[in-house]
């Protein structure tokens, strides 16, 4: 499993990553882009980044996920959205298909460092890790993505954490051909 995950920042193309076959994990405070940032657009960026994590909220993390990660994922669908005390479940309001993907957009913050994880629950109960992360990255908004044909019939978006975590997370659904025809 661990040699089909893929790292990646949001600045490179979720398709580059093989979104088509694995995991990808895209990184905080850089969007995704076809063309380069400039060092203004990313100073800019990060400082919106720091301020919306600075709030925790989903009112503060929709418009920034919005604008700078899933614009370039249009059309997309909202599935859900949650500020958790340690592990919980972001329940989807509607099924996805085996050709979405699903993406989560988080905001993770924790009193003492320990290791999380982020996944898809299938109706069955059963559950695919999308991310694992040793801690919270500080002031970052983050994301992780995972195609729906990894794990047909997707309900839920999982984390699972400690009580000394609290996570901030959107879940969303879009065609996975967006990622792949770039």
């Amino acid at each position: 499993m661990a040699s089909t995950a893929c790292v990646c920042l949001l600045l490179v193309s979720a398709a580059a990553c093989g979104t088509s076959g694995g995991a990808a994990h895209a990184g905080a405070s850089q969007a995704p882009s076809s063309t380069a940032a400039t060092p203004s657009d990313t100073t800019s960026q990060e400082a919106e980044s720091t301020q919306v994590y600075r709030k925790f909220t989903i009112d503060a993390l929709r418009p920034y996920a919005e604008h700078h990660t899933m614009s370039k994922y249009r059309p997309h669908t909202e599935l859900g959205a949650a500020t958790l005390h340690g592990s919980g479940d972001v329940t989807f309001s509607q099924p996805v298909a085996d050709d979405d993907m699903y993406f989560a957009v988080f905001m993770c913050k924790e009193s003492k460092p320990k290791p999380y994880s982020i996944g898809v629950r299938d109706s069955d109960g059963h559950s695919y890790t999308i991310l694992k992360q040793d801690a919270c990255v500080d002031e970052a908004v983050q994301g992780a993505g995972l195609p729906a044909t990894r794990l047909k019939h997707g309900t839920a978006m999982t984390v699972k954490a400690p009580d000394t975590t609290d996570i901030v997370i959107i879940t969303y659904k879009f065609k996975a051909s967006l990622a792949d025809g770039q």
